[in-house]
């Protein structure tokens, strides 16, 4: 071994024993060639390999399946594996359906079918076999996902500490909330409750983008897997200090002068209309408080006489929430870290904003967003523009989660109210803070991957809320909303109340508490499904499809059938024994009666002592029991082909007495059967 100058191994279990690189399996899956023109035998090589490799993880080997496996002991196995890579206790209940050359087979044929190779018949049918399995074995997944998740709800609430320093009021909050009215009275509630949408119900339409303002940063687009550092309360001072755009959209001069210019009625923040949307039935789980102010606007101070002065709402960006579950405070954590890793502020000099033009019914919106970085296209030198998004995955180690009904509303409108732009969705492993994976989004991608959502009905919602708060009188307002409340409620500023009634709500003692946390149950816990077109690592490595149990090779699959049928055998012995028996029996019968028929006999004959047995009462009539001798009857008894008799011929017409008599099988007279 001496002179070599390289490293040698020759087998995988001396590799093992005396290196701490990776192993043969993946130095071979590294190095070997993946050509289309590589060679039948070394791809044989290779999947000889990993069949070992896979044997030799779960604790058996190829030999073994001569001898019967055991499918609870792959399956223990498998679990074990399962808790030492991802550090929690996990148990699969069964093994997939498909074996891993299914999978294989199944993804290749189905990324074909979807990029349009015609499949001829039986491959078209072998397809949508496999599919109809796969859909039901990722049902049964699902299932599985979410009883563990319930089980374990309690590991999802614990946050890091930085997470929770984020979360408290910054000081740009806190100035913002000194700028607003101290006391309020309520004024009105304002219902939720929509109902079913229409064809004619009023829809947000684009109409231009009046100005943009402020730098737009660079995006930086990772060349290789980050893990986030989460920010920490300095570095958030020092982001607020930097943000020195208009704390209130209401005194923002450039917002004032486009909506006088353009005969705005309603001026609104992205984040609060953000706010409004998610806010949906039947659930209404979100809490929120939006500051409004409505003033008027003189549009030409030449002619005041002419022209009546114009009312403008402003819609202000909502205060802090009170209320965090992990989810959310974890999103808004990942959000500040990630814009920090990905986007470079050197070209910055102002904060972004962008103004555009809507109609929605009959109001006119300006709407101000801003953009949170862009990048430019290599090749076609085309710059986009993008709105960065964190998720956090909960369930990583099963795969990765569609969105929830409140992510999917907020994702969509992001992209909805901002043209030409789409949202760069970062997911991040909540176990180290690790980007798995970053995808664009358009707004149909973020529909196709969300749930529960209807944007039409969430557009009738934001719609009855605008139009109750375009009758109120000039002055300032606070509109509310509390977690599970099917109305939110309208305070009115009370300093101008000329009643001497005590405030019903302090602004200023109503942030001074630190936000609640709350937790995850059994009950009320963050569940949106395992998405099941999102490949994880392993899945792509194993070519397994998403969303299923674990796989094993086709001759193991194969064995654990012969073993349940066996069990099948021992458990149901009589099925084999009574079959037989039965057959003869039946075969006996039909040779007695075939005998006799040939023989000239009928059946009356056959039942002969049944059918000499002649109760008191005649059945022929349906609905009718009637005495045979009181009847008096006129017509001939002949034999029916079931045994019994017909009467045939005239009959008179029944004694009325004889139509009341009700009598059940106990009161027949059975002296006459022998």
């Amino acid at each position: 071994m001496e002179g070599l100058p390289y490293e040698t191994f020759f087998t995988e279990d001396d590799f093992e024993s005396f290196t701490s690189q990776p192993s043969l399996l993946q130095y071979l899956q590294t190095f070997i060639t993946r050509n289309e023109d590589k060679t039948i035998l070394e791809r044989e090589v290779l999947e000889n390999i990993q069949v070992e490799a896979f044997a030799k993880k779960y604790g058996f080997d190829n030999q073994e399946t001569s001898r019967g496996v055991n499918e609870l002991d792959i399956l223990k196995n498998i679990n074990k594996i399962a808790k030492i890579e991802s550090g929690l206790e996990i148990e699969y209940p069964k093994l997939s359906f498909l074996s891993k050359e299914d999978h294989k087979t199944f993804i290749v044929e189905y990324e074909k079918a979807v990029k349009g190779v015609v499949l001829d018949d039986t491959r078209r049918d072998n397809l949508k076999e496999m599919k109809a399995k796969v859909v039901f074995e990722q049902q049964e997944f699902q299932q599985f996902v979410y009883q563990y998740v319930r089980s374990n709800a309690g590991k999802y609430n614990s946050i890091p500490s930085e997470a929770k320093e984020v979360s408290q009021v910054s000081s740009l909050e806190e100035k913002r909330i000194k700028m607003l009215k101290h006391y309020y009275h309520l004024n009105q509630t304002v219902g939720l409750s929509v109902g079913a949408h229409f064809r004619s119900d009023p829809v947000l339409e684009f109409q231009d983008i009046l100005l943009q303002v402020g730098d737009v940063p660079i995006l930086v687009e990772p060349t290789d897997r980050i893990k986030l550092i989460l920010a920490d309360a300095n570095i958030c001072r020092q982001r607020d200090n930097f943000d020195k755009g208009p704390l209130l959209l209401s005194e923002d001069p450039v917002a004032l002068r486009v909506a006088k210019e353009h005969s705005v009625n309603i001026v609104v923040s992205s984040s609060c209309l953000q706010t409004l949307i998610d806010n949906q039935a039947p659930q209404f789980n979100q809490q929120w408080d939006i500051p409004v102010i409505v003033s008027e606007i003189q549009q030409r101070i030449e002619s005041p006489k002419d022209k009546p002065a114009h009312k403008i709402v402003f819609l202000e960006k909502p205060l802090p929430k009170k209320f965090y579950t992990p989810n959310q405070l974890m999103t808004k954590t990942y959000k500040r870290s990630l814009m920090k890793e990905l986007c470079q502020t050197d070209n910055v000099r102002a904060k972004n904003f962008v103004y555009s033009l809507w109609k929605f019914g009959k109001f006119r919106l300006l709407i101000r967003s801003k953009l949170d970085a862009y990048k430019t296209d290599k090749n076609t030198k085309v710059q986009s523009f993008l709105s960065v998004v964190a998720k956090p995955e909960f369930q990583w180690q099963f795969g990765y989660e569609r969105l929830t009904p409140s992510e999917t509303a907020r994702w969509w409108l992001k992209t909805y109210i901002r043209p030409n732009t789409t949202v760069l969705c970062a997911r991040i492993k909540r176990q180290n803070n690790e980007v798995l994976r970053v995808d664009e989004m358009t707004p149909p991608d973020v529909l196709s991957s969300g749930s529960a959502f209807n944007p039409a009905q969430g557009m009738k919602l934001v719609y009855q809320i605008f139009n109750s708060l375009a009758q109120l009188a000039c002055d300032s307002y606070l509109l509310t909303h509390e977690r599970f409340a099917i109305h939110c409620c309208l305070y009115k500023n009370a300093q101008h109340s000329t009643t001497k009634k005590k405030p019903e709500l302090d602004i200023n003692a109503r942030y001074s508490k630190p936000i609640t946390v709350v937790d995850f149950t059994s009950i009320d816990v963050s569940w949106s499904g395992i998405d099941t077109e999102l490949f994880l690592a392993e899945h792509i490595e194993q070519k397994r499809i998403p969303a299923t149990f674990p796989a094993v090779n086709e001759n193991i699959l194969k064995e654990i059938e012969k073993q349940k049928q066996k069990q099948m055998e021992l458990m149901f012995p009589a099925n084999a024994v009574m079959a037989p028996g039965k057959k003869k029996k039946k075969k006996k019968k039909s040779q007695a009666k075939k005998r006799r028929l040939d023989a000239g006999e009928s059946e009356r004959e056959v039942h002969k002592p049944l059918m000499n047995f002649k109760p008191n009462y005649d059945y022929s009539s349906a609905g009718n029991i009637i005495s045979s001798q009181d009847g008096n009857n006129t017509g001939t008894e002949e034999p029916n082909e079931r045994g019994g008799y017909r009467l045939t011929g005239r009959r008179s017409r029944p004694r009325p007495q004889a139509r009341r008599q009700f009598l059940s099988y106990r009161d027949l007279d059975y002296s006459g059967f022998d």
